[in-house]
């Protein structure tokens, strides 16, 4: 998935919580002064067609190992969120 040309991110003020089982995309990066903040992507399925993807921010203070491919239960407090089109290709 990738935002289409041209799309200006929007960034917009919420509050929400995120939890269910999610498969595991894998870790994507950590913060370059903090090695143990890592972002991860997960995606939840949602009985609908498409599954509702995510790039979270994890604290991982006993360095826990991630697989791709595996499920985890997350829970999660959204802060904010960018709002542009996903085309699926």
């Amino acid at each position: 998935m990738t935002p289409n040309p041209g799309d200006k991110p929007n960034y917009l003020p919420s509050s929400a919580h995120v939890f269910g089982i999610a498969v595991m995309n894998g870790a994507v990066g950590a913060l370059p002064d903090k090695p143990r903040t890592i972002f991860l992507e997960a995606g939840f399925w949602t009985g609908a067609q498409l599954p509702i993807l995510g790039l979270f921010r994890y604290y991982n203070n006993t360095k826990i190992t991630f697989v791709r491919g595996e499920k985890y239960f997350i829970h999660s407090t959204v802060s904010f969120a960018i709002a542009c089109s996903i085309s699926c290709s």
